[in-house]
């Protein structure tokens, strides 16, 4: 079972995320295909959990128990590797 340590690190990384996205000039509508500006909020949503429903459709939310920290890691390594590969944003996962 993930713990409340490991979900901050995540919410974390989708904040930097966003950070580094919107620094680098890319609107929401690059990356999401909406007008509007990237946050912590629509990086989670648009990009996190579509990462983590594509991996494991039987999981629909983050607090699922069955989100492990195993399934957390794989979730950051293929969205790391999606967003370093399309934008050149990659960011090392948050230990907090």
């Amino acid at each position: 079972m993930k713990s409340r340590k490991q979900e901050n690190a995540y919410h974390k990384y989708c904040r930097l995320i966003a950070k580094e996205l919107d620094d680098g000039g890319y609107s929401v509508q690059e990356v999401f295909t909406l007008p509007v500006t990237i946050t912590k909020d629509n990086v989670f949503e648009g990009i996190w959990k579509r990462f983590m429903t594509a991996l494991y459709p039987e999981i629909t939310s983050t607090t699922d128990p069955e989100f492990t920290p195993d399934k957390v890691a794989a979730v950051y390594e293929n969205m790391n590797r999606a967003l370093a590969e399309k934008y050149g944003v990659s960011i090392p996962f948050p230990h907090e």
